[in-house]
Order: structure tokens, then sequence, then C-alpha cells
């Protein structure tokens, strides 16, 4: 089975966190064979397109918010791949969608976040998970 993935904070740039932490290991032979990205999501429409071309995602699938990605009925799991302030607001809509979530670490800004989010995917049947690619970054495995 493969998981059919939606990016919220996938951007155009080759060198941001989302391109390198997420769209290269996930395109390796290994997990390609059980992922797919085929949405995204971005802070405005201009760089959702932006980002699609550069990742060869259907245009059609560039979104400008995570409720979008959430109403996707072809999206399976939202990945939420931005600053950690922001991380509750973008995805609760995909918890409310009853759509599994991988956060990066750490999961909220603080524990209340963290827990209403935990129990709220526990309440919706869905899976919570938590990031911790961080350990592949280059300044780590020196």
């Amino acid at each position: 089975m493969t998981i059919n993935l939606g990016i919220i904070g996938l951007s155009a740039s080759p060198t941001a966190w989302a391109t390198r932490a997420h769209v290269a290991p996930l395109k390796s032979p290994a997990l390609s064979l059980h992922y797919n990205i085929i949405a995204l999501a971005t802070s405005s429409p201009t760089s959702a397109k932006a980002a699609a071309g550069a990742h060869k995602i259907d245009p059609a699938k560039a979104y400008s918010s995570p409720e979008e990605i959430a109403n996707d009925k072809d999206v399976d799991m939202a990945v939420v791949s931005v600053k950690v302030p922001l991380h509750k607001q973008l995805a609760l809509p995909a918890l409310h969608a009853k759509k599994d979530i991988f956060v990066e670490w750490p999961l909220a800004a603080n524990t209340a976040q963290a827990i209403e989010l935990a129990e709220l995917a526990k309440k919706q049947g869905v899976r919570n998970i938590v990031g911790l690619q961080g350990l592949q970054a280059p300044v780590i495995q020196k």
C-alpha cells in the first residue's frame, strides 16, 4: 500500500528544510515504494504553484491552506514542516478530517497544545507521528 502525502510548508527552494529532510528521502528507492508526495500547501497560491513545479507535483494539488490538504480525498497523511509556533494550527485541519499527520519535532509549541493534538488524533482514530529527521542533518552527522 502506498501512502499519499500532502506536505505543508514545502517550498520551491532546493535547500529548504522540507525539501532536504522530506522530499529527498521520500523519493529514494526504498521509501518511494511506500510513499507518494501528491500535494503541497504553502502560504500563497504563487509559492504553491512554484513549489509544485519544482517538485513535479500536479499544479491542481498546489494549495495555499492546510484546509485544502485536509479536504483532498486523495491525501492520506499530512506532513507539517514549518516553524514550531504554526504546528498546531496547521495540523488541526488534517486531524479534523481524520487524516494521519506527521509533524516535525516538537509536536507543538507547548505541552498543552501537544496534548490537544495527541488527544484529537486518538479520538479521530488516526496516527499522530512526530519526526526526528533532524538527526540526519549534516551538523549532527559529524
